[in-house]
Parts: C-alpha cells; structure tokens; sequence
C-alpha cells in the first residue's frame, strides 16, 4: 500500500490587501509549493439599491463589481504562472 499524498492548502485573499502583500503572498505560494494545482475564486456580495434614493449607489455597484468580477479575474491572471507549472491545473469560481 502506497503512502496517501497530503494536500495543502494556502487561502488567498485578494480584495484587502495592497499590492505588494498580493505579490508577497504569491512569491510566498511559489517558494513552498512550486506550483498552484486549484484556485478556487468565492466572492460574492449582492447589495439591493434604491436608486431614487441612495445616494451612495454609484460607489456602491463599483465596489460590489469590483468583489464579484475584477477580483477573481486579476487573482487568475497573478496566479497563471503558477497554474502552468501544474500537471492538472483548474480554476473554479463561486459566488
């Protein structure tokens, strides 16, 4: 009987933090595995709007947006190198 193979798993955050942390995070993935097999993108926030009356809306659906859609397509493409490196790459996004 063969050992069974450990997984590990290393969360990323990518809406919160500044550039450099993102990149330190990365470099940080890269020394310890060498490559990325899975990124699993969950993000996700829904805001109901009164458009007549929130004045605040405009920032509102930019942030929102920027959660839902900008934040897991500039995590992919950060981590695209990572994911070429692997035998089995995949990425899945929820939210």
């Amino acid at each position: 009987m063969q050992p069974q193979k450990c997984m590990v798993f290393t969360p990323l955050w990518e809406t919160s933090q500044s550039t450099k942390t993102k990149k330190r995070i990365l470099a940080s993935v890269s020394e310890m595995h060498g490559r990325l097999d899975l990124l699993i993108n969950n993000a996700g926030v829904f805001s109901n709007y009164d458009f007549g009356a929130d004045i605040d809306a405009i920032e509102r659906i930019e942030a929102e947006t920027g959660i839902n859609a900008v934040a897991p397509l500039t995590l992919t493409k950060r981590v695209l190198p990572l994911l070429q490196i692997s035998k089995t790459p995949a990425v899945l996004f929820i939210g």
